[in-house]
């Protein structure tokens, strides 16, 4: 009886052994378990093609959150669309980060973003900045990706290749957000998306930029045909313009600062005067909020760059004011 007692107990530990390897694997803290603890909760925003965890076992993030958990912190894991643009990813978690806080009681939340996800927190830290914290990024295409500006270069828009590309991808996410039990649309060709306000003009129609090197380098525009200096630029009503190159300098843009973009193509020297020939690009950002808001973000990506933002906005009385580096 006893042997058999001894042969069960082991049976089951064994069992127990065998079923906690399949389940994601925990550090046991002994010293320092209030390490990574923070005052407000982490959430980690997955990558284009990511998930948070494939059937239930197999996670995104590879240990991370639990070594973070078992040293003190409170982590939540997001999912968004596989594949679409930063604006409607960064809409998605949005709203699950005002779940977050409603479960946590927490005003604010830590946000860390890898590739894709990099540029999803940095869109809700400009949108929603009362709700973020922090915003960290890893490995994220802040200064563009080699493969989107080779697709966009070399696929036609709505060109045949163009849609064979945009269904195989579209359905990869419909088949990876299947597999992690969620159900988000799916849009490959706007997740090439934009990375900076000239890639954002140059996709609209009548618009040519021209840049003079990489990322961050001067750019000038040029609006159906005019010259570079016959195109107005206004930001809120207001002109903008460089006093070395008499252009205005849109690589100094942020883009986490844009709320909309109206553009006016032909001639509109009776309204706006000479500088207005080619047509008028008038640039709205977000409002100020009615309490100070600062949001400050660094980040790193490949082709060793580097990106740091800071936005800063309040409202003394009609008009507020916001102020926006990068």
């Amino acid at each position: 009886m006893h042997r058999m007692a001894r042969t069960l107990a082991g049976s089951l530990v064994a069992l127990a052994v065998l079923l906690g390897t399949t389940g994601r694997a925990r550090a046991f803290c002994l010293f320092n378990c209030t390490y990574t603890k923070t005052k407000y909760p982490i959430v980690l925003e997955h990558g284009m093609a990511g998930f948070d965890e494939l059937f239930g076992v197999f996670g995104y993030w590879f240990g991370i959150v639990d070594a973070l958990e078992d040293g003190g912190a409170t982590v939540f894991t997001t999912t968004v669309s596989q594949f679409n643009a930063t604006e409607l990813r960064g809409e998605q978690l949005i709203d699950q980060v005002e779940t977050i806080v409603a479960l946590t009681g927490k005003p604010k939340v830590h946000l860390i973003g890898h590739s894709h996800g990099g540029l999803d927190v940095r869109y809700v830290a400009a949108v929603r900045p009362d709700l973020v914290a922090s915003v960290s990024s890893v490995g994220s295409p802040h200064k563009g990706a080699a493969l989107a500006d080779y697709l966009r270069a070399n696929v036609r828009n709505g060109s045949f290749t163009e849609g064979v590309l945009a269904f195989f991808a579209n359905s990869l996410g419909t088949v990876i957000g299947l597999l992690t039990g969620h159900t988000n649309p799916q849009d490959a060709i706007a997740g090439l998306g934009t990375r900076s306000f000239v890639e954002l003009l140059q996709g609209e129609p009548g618009v040519e930029i021209v840049q003079n090197g990489g990322p961050g380098t001067t750019s000038g525009v040029f609006l159906r045909g005019a010259n570079r200096g016959q195109t107005l630029v206004l930001v809120d009503g207001q002109r903008v313009g460089s006093a070395s190159t008499g252009a205005t300098t849109l690589e100094a843009i942020p883009l986490e600062a844009i709320e909309r973009i109206e553009i006016l193509r032909g001639p509109a020297s009776s309204l706006y005067g000479a500088d207005a020939i080619g047509g008028v690009i008038q640039i709205f950002t977000y409002g100020a909020s009615a309490t100070p808001q600062a949001t400050v973000s660094a980040s790193v990506g490949s082709y060793a760059t580097r990106a740091l933002n800071a936005l800063i906005g309040g409202s003394a009385g009609p008009p507020g004011n916001r102020l926006a580096s990068s």
